[in-house]
């Protein structure tokens, strides 16, 4: 006998109760679905995107600390020279050049100083002018020169007032204790007593265009 025949010969209240079955089952079947949801994978990407966030950061910190400073330039570190712009003018060009196997900064004026047979300080004024241009920091590299301006008035070595010397001594920017500078095209009277009042240094260039022009 066919099924749906055997189910209308059952009695309505037996009906019912399978009816009743087949609708909870339907509806369990609907709520079980959703319980596959929690698999929030997603949580632990989030985490990995901050960590190689982090890591960037302290990659940045480290590429800014390859920017550091560089040490300004000893006096142990350079050679200097005083070329004389024409016997008797009062002018030489200052030549600082680099002797050390690192680079070194330089940032504003060279002291000079003329010194006495003894090998003493003169005693000569001297000013510190912005000529060419005001300092200027820059980096002089193993092997290079920078440049600077010096004047100095020439006078009688009987007048009042004129000081002389046999030579000059140079301190780069910042550096502490002189070293002897060596006096290129000075004329033979100049080198063993060359004579002035007051003396002038212009600021350390990275070239020597201009560096007198003043």
């Amino acid at each position: 006998m066919p099924a749906s025949r055997r189910l209308r010969r059952l009695p309505p209240a037996v009906l019912l109760v399978l009816l009743g079955l087949a609708l909870a089952a339907c509806d369990s079947g609907k709520q079980a679905a959703p319980a596959a949801a929690p698999t929030t994978a997603a949580a632990p990407t989030t985490a990995a995107t901050s960590a190689t966030t982090a890591g960037g950061a302290g990659g940045t910190a480290t590429g800014k600390g390859k920017g550091a400073a560089v040490a300004a330039c000893a006096t142990r570190d350079v050679k200097a020279d005083l070329n004389s712009q024409g016997g008797g003018s009062g002018k030489a060009l200052l030549a600082v050049t680099n002797t050390s196997a690192k680079p070194c900064s330089l940032n504003g004026w060279a002291s000079v100083r003329l010194i006495d047979p003894t090998g003493s300080d003169a005693g000569v004024p001297t000013t510190k002018v912005a000529q060419p241009g005001p300092p200027e920091a820059f980096t002089l590299a193993p092997g290079r020169t920078a440049f600077a301006g010096v004047k100095w008035t020439v006078c009688d070595k009987a007048a009042d007032g004129c000081l002389a010397g046999t030579g000059f001594q140079v301190a780069p920017p910042g550096g502490s204790g002189f070293a002897d500078g060596d006096m290129l095209g000075f004329p033979a009277p100049e080198k063993v007593a060359i004579a002035m009042s007051a003396l002038q240094v212009g600021t350390m260039q990275p070239s020597n265009q201009g560096v007198l022009l003043w």
